[in-house]
């Protein structure tokens, strides 16, 4: 049993470190190559492209439908489940794109746009590639393996990034954007295919699809819900306002993005499949989940806090200051998602308690709570809106945890007791670094500043406190850089 525990946490580093990796390299890349594209594009051309996206995402939603999660909780998954599984992605992608194609002439008139058609009919391509590749990566989570899926990734962000930053130059303006979008789906598929030794059979079973599907089903209308939810920032900006509000927006999402997607979705990839293995054990998956909690929100805070404070020094430096307007955005975004690693964790734990009925509920509680918050955004303004969903994140969290502690005993108060000093510690920090900005430096100079003082002052700040997480993740670096200067000094 203690073996188990000690394999069980070394896959759940190892999963750690290379999901993260995969992220930080995905979204990395991604952003790189976003401020290549953003110096030779318009926020206009941006803004066309999102509002594609909320479609784009409800196709995706639909080729999963849930399936991606059952099969990872699901302990033992045979041929016949992988297969029926497939095959339905397959089936649904093509429906779903059909649909889309039929549609893009409503679509373009509601946005008062003909260019849309065209771009709308090619991102769909999209959905029907990625859905050959769903099994390759299923499998390869459902095994902790994100070394692989790392390798993957990188292949097609870099294969596609060159397309698009290719095209871009050659004065292709936003197709530019479409064909990185498209060339990133097929050299991802491509990847996954050949370092993922599965392939299909023709095998459809019924039993399998109503096993999987029973489970599934609620994850797919909350996905649905949820990715309407997320999205509909993009329907708003792009009637009410301009294409390019709309772009400064996307802008504004993206960079946050770098951080909270990446963070976020390590979370939910790695402590998924890790917390399933110990669902039957109540004290393990609590400490698992404790442990989880504050080593994740000793780093979100510090960088989510961090960006918000230096956003105007930072945007200047990657992407020039035509891009200012899109500074209170970012900034608004980083405190509405600063409480969202807490609430992922609570979800997750519902989900792997098995309860995805109440997952389903909660999710639209969470809707209903926001929706006032979106009609806010079309009669007074998109910086309204977001302050309002900064509201909406800490109500909804206090919700999921509510729930989730009566399923794996991590009170609120416990919760809070765990995060508050580390909340503490980021803000007092971020707000002197905010200060900086008022200086007559140039902006690169501002940047350093607020970059070294703000890990020195986390630093001070932790250990005059004694914050015993800090200083157990602090001490561990400490002997790893001796350890490593003996080896070279060895050599």
């Amino acid at each position: 049993m203690l073996k188990n525990k000690v394999n069980l946490s070394s896959l759940t580093k190892k999963g750690f470190i290379w999901s993260f990796i995969e992220n930080f390299s995905k979204h990395g890349i991604h952003f790189i190559i976003g401020i290549i594209l953003a110096r030779l594009l318009t926020p206009e051309d941006y803004g066309l492209i999102g509002m594609c996206a909320i479609f784009i995402a409800i196709g995706n939603s639909f080729v999963d439908s849930g399936f991606g999660i059952a099969l990872i909780r699901k302990k033992k998954c045979t041929e016949e489940d992988y297969n029926t599984v497939f095959y339905f992605n397959i089936i649904i992608s093509l429906i779903f794109y059909i649909i889309l194609y039929f549609s893009s002439t409503l679509i373009a008139q509601f946005f008062n746009n003909e260019e849309l058609i065209n771009i709308i009919r090619l991102l769909g391509l999209g959905v029907i590639i990625g859905s050959f590749s769903l099994i390759q990566r299923t499998i390869l989570t459902k095994e902790i393996n994100f070394k692989t899926q790392t390798k993957t990734t990188s292949i097609a962000l870099l294969s596609s990034g060159f397309v698009g930053v290719s095209m871009a130059f050659n004065g292709f303006g936003l197709w530019s954007l479409v064909a990185q979008s498209l060339t990133y789906s097929l050299f991802n598929a491509i990847s996954l295919w050949l370092y993922n030794s599965w392939r299909p059979k023709f095998i459809f079973s019924k039993s399998s699809f109503n096993e999987l599907f029973a489970f599934g089903s609620n994850l797919l209308i909350t996905d649905l819900v949820d990715t309407i939810y997320k999205n509909i920032y993009y329907i708003i900006i792009g009637k009410f306002f301009s294409a390019a509000s709309l772009g400064f927006f996307t802008r504004a999402e993206n960079t946050v993005s770098l951080l909270t997607k990446n963070i976020i979705h390590t979370i939910k990839r790695v402590s998924y499949p890790v917390l399933s293995k110990l669902k039957d054990d109540d004290n393990a998956l609590k400490a698992m989940y404790r442990k989880l909690v504050k080593n994740t929100m000793l780093i979100t805070a510090f960088l989510i806090l961090g960006l918000a404070s230096s956003a105007k020094s930072f945007i200047f430096i990657l992407i020039g200051e035509q891009w200012f307007p899109s500074v209170p955005y970012i900034q608004l975004l980083c405190f509405s998602t600063l409480l969202l690693p807490l609430t992922i964790f609570n979800l997750n734990a519902i989900n792997v308690k098995g309860h995805s009925r109440l997952y389903l509920k909660l999710q639209m509680i969470n809707k209903l709570i926001g929706i006032p918050v979106i009609l806010i955004g079309i009669y007074v303004g998109i910086n309204e809106m977001l302050i309002g969903f900064i509201i909406v994140s800490i109500i909804y969290y206090l919700i999921n945890a509510y729930y989730s502690s009566k399923l794996i005993n991590y009170t609120i108060r416990e919760q809070l007791i765990d995060v508050i000093p580390i909340l503490l510690v980021s803000s007092i920090v971020s707000f002197i670094v905010f200060q900086f900005n008022t200086f007559e430096l140039n902006y690169y100079i501002i940047f350093i500043l607020q970059f070294i003082s703000a890990i020195i002052m986390t630093i001070i700040f932790y250990n005059l406190i004694g914050y015993k997480d800090f200083l157990i993740l602090q001490n561990k670096i400490i002997i790893k850089l001796k350890h490593d200067t003996k080896i070279s000094q060895k050599n």
